[in-house]
């Protein structure tokens, strides 16, 4: 309400009029303020050093802040920079993993990180790779007979098989030649070099083992009585009384010729034959 107070009526209405003016000019002049207080704004483009290690907005703020052989990068939330490198357990830009965190899920088993970056072995691939054997999830048999394989233009004997390995390679430990009758050279990653093989030998070893055997080690030509192993790898050695000399070595005082023993104590073959062959000579 309002009364009249001669002259004074339109300079009351003015005065009260201007408060209000005042009022609101005050009013939405501190609200500006308030918009306008120095805080942080992360993202806005604009990197202010008071509050912000970098920008995202802004890659000039963060692009050159790290070393050399550093990825930087700026938080979204907190404009903290961080000077990533490949190695520290985070992923970076351009990283596809670090140690063991992964950006995405690879496509394969048994995948390591290498230099930051997925690295899926060939072998299980389904692929039959320049350096493999075989592969263990190819559609074909994993498993082959032993009798079916060949080695050194042989098979090897049945009762084994040959199956694909986890490096991609054939394992052939149970496959084996031992017990074919022949003396047979190694196979790399499956067996050594055999001395024997039921009644075949290496005759220049087993020589060497008898002189050992026999106590005889200046006398040539000499064998005993031996059986081979089970593996082909060593010779199960006889009494000392099965030492003799061989075919067409110089008889020994000490040690019968083996072809002159009985038939049943004879460590080795004879032939009966004599030709060639000097009177001190033990025969064949």
């Amino acid at each position: 309400m309002t009364t009249r107070r001669g002259g004074h009526y339109n300079r009351t209405v003015q005065g009260r009029s201007l408060g209000v003016l005042l009022g609101l000019v005050a009013g939405t002049t501190a609200g500006c303020l308030v918009e306008l207080e120095l805080r942080q704004a992360c993202g806005d483009g604009h990197h202010d050093p008071r509050f912000e290690e970098c920008d995202p907005a802004d890659p000039s703020s963060f692009d050159t802040a790290c070393a050399e052989d550093e990825i930087p990068t700026c938080n979204p939330r907190t404009c903290e920079l961080h000077c990533g490198f490949c190695g520290d357990g985070r992923l970076d830009e351009g990283e596809a993993c670090d140690g063991n965190a992964v950006l995405t899920l690879p496509p394969c088993q048994g995948w390591t990180c290498v230099a930051c970056q997925v690295d899926c072995p060939t072998c299980g691939n389904a692929e039959l790779d320049a350096d493999e054997q075989c592969d263990i999830v190819l559609n074909e048999p994993q498993t082959t007979r032993c009798e079916d394989v060949e080695v050194f233009d042989k098979h090897f004997l049945p009762g084994g098989v040959r199956t694909c390995g986890s490096d991609c390679q054939w394992n052939l430990s149970q496959c084996t030649v031992c017990g074919d009758g022949e003396v047979d050279r190694a196979i790399p990653g499956v067996a050594a070099e055999e001395e024997c093989d039921g009644n075949a030998v290496n005759r220049d070893n087993l020589i060497e083992q008898c002189k050992l055997h026999c106590a005889g080690l200046e006398q040539e030509g000499l064998a005993c009585a031996y059986s081979c192993s089970s593996d082909c790898l060593i010779y199960v050695e006889g009494g000392t009384s099965d030492c003799c000399v061989l075919s067409g070595n110089t008889r020994s005082e000490t040690f019968p010729c083996c072809c002159e023993l009985p038939p049943g104590e004879r460590p080795v073959h004879c032939t009966g034959n004599i030709d060639g062959l000097t009177p001190n000579s033990c025969p064949g």
